[in-house]
């Protein structure tokens, strides 16, 4: 190809270099948005990501609060069945070895204890599951640790005041958790 050929097909494409240029151009500008619109798309859909993970696990550990507040209530009521019971045999003048409660209650009680201990597993928190440990091991005490009245009722009052210290501890943790901390 010689000079004047090369020259001749320079002249025949300088008419149309601009309109190449600015299609070349519009192309970028096209896919930088294009690109520009899927990042931000992107991001979006990651905060909302996040956001819907943040209101499960909230729903999470609410439902794991709710069934802990649960367990500890049927604990307690257990617990004081079995008490009015033994301090009924305890009246009658039975010695301790014949104390035998309602195998309902006793059965109720050891479910709700477990309960509580599998549902504290679930949930991080030192405070809340010291308070759910003292209130299982005064529950056990009540049943398993009174030899006379005194006892029981000493035992009784001690698990009181753990039943109000865990319960205070989870409606913290549940006002915690509605209030989205």
């Amino acid at each position: 190809m010689d000079s004047c050929s090369l020259s001749a097909v320079l002249d025949t494409l300088t008419p149309a270099l601009p309109s190449l240029v600015g299609t070349l151009i519009g192309g970028a500008v096209t896919l930088l948005a294009a690109c520009m619109t899927a990042r931000h798309q992107n991001k979006l859909e990651d905060k909302r990501l996040d956001a819907s993970r943040e209101d499960e696990w909230r729903r999470f550990e609410r439902d794991n609060l709710v069934g802990l507040q649960e367990a500890v209530q049927c604990g307690m009521r257990a617990t004081g069945k079995c008490c009015l019971q033994m301090d009924k045999l305890a009246t009658e003048g039975k010695e301790w070895a014949d104390w035998i409660v309602d195998p309902a209650d006793s059965e109720m009680q050891r479910q709700s204890l477990e309960d509580i201990l599998l549902l504290s597993c679930r949930i991080d928190d030192v405070e809340l599951v010291k308070a759910l440990s003292l209130f299982r091991q005064k529950a056990h005490n009540v049943t398993s640790d009174s030899r006379t009245r005194t006892q029981l009722f000493d035992s009784m009052r001690e698990l009181s005041d753990a039943y109000d210290a865990a319960m205070e501890v989870i409606s913290e943790k549940l006002k915690d958790c509605v209030r989205g901390r």
